[in-house]
């Protein structure tokens, strides 16, 4: 079996449901979730379970059914005890952000704990992972009027994260916020590619998209998502035939998602503020890099 330990928001969440499901696919095993984080943080929650995954989602009860208790750390770190036992060999956590090959070498039973962000893990898998993350309620995404009203599939997604990016002084100085020359550079470099075409603006912050759509010719916001579920936002965004993405995961799965041969993905370089770190796995190599 394979364990995946889901934490964070959405775009996280997609990453580690992506790479565990990888994983159980080559080494033809069952897969589950460990989605204990979200009893713990209130200020995030689980959002997996409104795609067409097919992992079943693991409860305390399932848990000593699967594991024993004696022998393995990881139901230490599930049910937050403090003892810690001497066979750690069924938990591989995430040392680095950059890919990590040996991750195909793993056997069965393995739990994962780390975020995965880079579609090496799981690209071999994309045409399950299209049909899983879908939403269940499709027909809700389906009637809204931006896709009745406009031609998202000519059109070009641009993203912008604030929300905790902004408020969050910790967050902010590991994660940094795009700069207007990215975006004005990434709409230049698109457009030149693929003509004037309108850019449908999205992002958790109402004055600031409207503050970008009012420098961007041929551009309309489209939503608000901290007023909207983020879903349908996501959704959205995934309609788009081109992709302007901001150093955000969410952006970043928008993009992946979108099944237009021809798209054309912009992204920036800088994802972290920490220039350290390097993020050259995180993206597919047809993504432009600004």
């Amino acid at each position: 079996m394979v364990v995946a330990r889901i934490s964070g928001g959405i775009g996280n969440q997609l990453f580690q449901y992506a790479a565990g499901s990888s994983l159980a696919t080559l080494l033809n095993t069952q897969f589950f979730l460990d989605i204990s984080f979200y009893t713990k943080n209130s200020n995030r929650s689980f959002e997996l379970g409104k795609f067409n995954i097919n992992a079943e989602v693991l409860d305390k009860k399932k848990l000593y059914s699967l594991f024993n208790k004696s022998k393995y750390y990881y139901l230490d770190l599930i049910l937050g005890n403090n003892r810690i036992f001497e066979d750690k060999s069924i938990l591989f956590s995430e040392r680095e952000f950059s890919f990590n090959k040996e991750f195909f070498d793993l056997n069965d039973p393995i739990v994962l704990d780390g975020y995965w962000q880079s579609e090496k893990y799981f690209d071999r898998n994309r045409a399950v992972l299209l049909k899983e993350f879908t939403p269940v309620n499709i027909e809700k995404y389906n009637i809204h009027p931006v896709i009745k009203s406009e031609r998202l599939g000519d059109g070009i997604s641009l993203h912008i994260r604030r929300g905790d990016y902004q408020s969050n002084l910790e967050v902010k100085v590991i994660h940094g916020i795009c700069s207007d020359d990215y975006y004005f550079n990434a709409v230049k470099f698109i457009r030149d590619k693929i003509g004037n075409k309108k850019i449908f603006i999205f992002s958790d912050d109402l004055m600031e998209a409207n503050r970008m759509s009012s420098l961007i010719e041929n551009s309309i916001v489209v939503s608000s998502i901290t007023k909207q579920d983020p879903l349908m936002d996501l959704f959205l965004m995934m309609q788009c035939g081109h992709h302007i993405i901001a150093n955000s995961t969410y952006s970043w799965w928008a993009a992946w998602l979108c099944t237009n041969i021809d798209k054309t993905v912009v992204a920036p370089l800088k994802w972290f503020n920490n220039s350290i770190i390097s993020t050259l796995d995180l993206f597919p190599e047809s993504w432009k890099l600004l």
